[in-house]
């Protein structure tokens, strides 16, 4: 008798064990969907805002430095738009424009002469809340920078 319930409670803990696992990996992996998901985010949000320059570099120059924008796809192209854009009722994409500067050997710069024809394009993901560590929200960033190319 007391072997049958030695050995009941080892396969139970074996089987409890099992599903403990699987439920922690599947947790992991839908976080990692997610993850994947906002990569992806981020980087149509580069060859959005490229396509923006494309179309005239008066669009990136224009917009104020340091206000973030979200993009939208009006069906033909996109635009950057103050306006909050959620995506898939979960994710927010913001871009963000900063000025260039540059020094006497021409590098970029933190501070020298201000560089017109050049802007650093941030593209940041938001997801799963605000994006604070705190209220468990998530984001991922990316910057590159732009240059007046065509005009």
């Amino acid at each position: 008798m007391v072997e049958v319930i030695v050995g009941t409670s080892l396969i139970l803990i074996a089987v409890l064990s099992v599903v403990s696992a699987f439920n922690f990996f599947l947790h992991l992996g839908f976080g990692n969907i997610r993850t994947l998901q906002a990569a992806y985010l981020l980087e149509e949000g580069i060859e959005a805002t490229l396509l923006i320059r494309d179309d005239s570099w008066a669009n990136i120059s224009s917009m104020t430095v340091s206000t973030p924008y979200f993009l939208s796809w009006s069906g033909s192209f996109w635009q950057a738009t103050p306006t909050e854009v959620v995506i898939d009722q979960t994710f927010e994409r913001t871009v963000t424009i900063e000025n260039v500067y540059r020094d006497a050997d021409n590098n970029i710069a933190s501070s020298g002469t201000l560089d017109n024809d050049t802007k650093k394009i941030t593209v940041t993901v938001y997801w799963g809340g605000t994006p604070t560590p705190s209220d468990g929200g998530k984001s991922r960033s990316f910057y590159t920078y732009l240059t007046n190319s065509y005009e």
